[in-house]
């Protein structure tokens, strides 16, 4: 990922940058703080020196959230956090009250109708958070048959077939639809380590 890199997926990366994501996480949590700056990082002696470069191009001030290895950062107020849920629950929240779906209602794992609904309904929410902070325009989620099938499996295996559309579907919903992208991020990078002939 170039510094001139505007979306938040951290795709064009060697497989050490995965380990250098866990690491700032597992730095965050022993000094119980959520937030930080690059410069916090860089100057820190828990970094070497080439991970402290690669840290200036990962967390840079271009993005607004950068997705790693089904983790969450999100860039406010000139500092990076780091809360694993904070911006899924407020997407939860806005699905929960859209009209477009009802509370309560019998819903169905396999209904891929409805889940594609739901991912159409996330891609517009993550347009409009992108387009009320950036003048640029947003990228746009690929929805086709095989993510749909595959949180169609994943959420029957959590949750079961038939549900009440409330938090807890929303919730296995997302930890769906965020495995497939860590996924599919992992086979982009096996296919950039693969020898070319």
């Amino acid at each position: 990922m170039s510094d001139e890199s505007q979306f938040s997926f951290l795709i064009d990366s060697q497989k050490d940058d995965y380990q250098l994501i866990q690491k700032v996480i597992e730095t965050l949590h022993e000094l119980d703080i959520n937030e930080f700056n690059r410069n916090d990082l860089v100057s820190s002696d828990i970094f070497t020196k080439p991970e402290k470069e690669r840290l200036k191009k990962i967390f840079h001030d271009k993005l607004l959230f950068l997705y790693a290895c089904n983790k969450q950062f999100y860039y406010e107020n000139g500092k990076w956090k780091y809360e694993k849920y904070k911006y899924t629950i407020k997407q939860l929240l806005m699905l929960l009250n859209s009209r477009k779906f009802k509370l309560g209602a019998n819903v169905n794992t396999t209904d891929l109708t409805l889940i594609k609904n739901i991912l159409l309904e996330w891609d517009e929410m993550f347009v409009r958070e992108w387009e009320m902070s950036r003048d640029d325009e947003a990228p746009r989620s690929e929805i086709n048959e095989e993510v749909l099938h595959y949180i169609s499996d994943h959420m029957k295996k959590r949750i079961g077939e038939c549900n009440i559309f409330d938090f807890n579907f929303i919730i296995a919903f997302t930890g769906a639809y965020y495995e497939y992208n860590s996924l599919l991020l992992e086979k982009i990078i096996l296919e950039m380590d693969k020898p070319s002939c």
